[in-house]
């Protein structure tokens, strides 16, 4: 079992079908963990989160000025179905999930452009 503190999150528009109604809202997709809040060591996806959960990690957060910690827990979100993130509730503000900073986006390697490996001859039949 181990702790990660989250010092940044991601959000996405979800779209769900409730009482038959369309409804969009927001949940978080993605986290970055580290033990200094200052850069990011682990970007993880909210499937990734959830898996390491129910292997018993535990994820929490630590508000900034409060220095208060908030743990991390999932919940079923009735709007889409999803299985989705929260911060336990207390009564501090700056160690919610929605209160971090958004993770800053994360340069894609280009992917090349040509194969390196040598030709193969045509084995067709004519």
């Amino acid at each position: 079992m181990s702790k990660h503190r989250i010092v940044c999150v991601e959000h996405a528009q979800i779209t769900g079908h409730a009482h038959h109604a369309h409804h969009q809202h927001t949940h978080i997709i993605g986290a970055g963990t580290s033990s200094d809040p200052s850069h990011i060591e682990r970007r993880w996806r909210l499937d990734e989160i959830l898996t390491a959960m129910r292997a018993g990690d535990i994820f929490y957060t630590q508000g900034e000025t409060s220095h208060k910690v908030a743990e991390v827990e999932h919940y079923h979100c009735e709007k889409c179905g999803g299985t989705h993130i929260k911060t336990k509730p207390d009564h501090v503000k700056d160690n919610n999930l929605d209160e971090l900073k958004h993770c800053p986006v994360t340069p894609v390697k280009p992917t090349r452009d040509r194969d390196d490996r040598k030709p193969q001859p045509d084995r067709r039949h004519g």
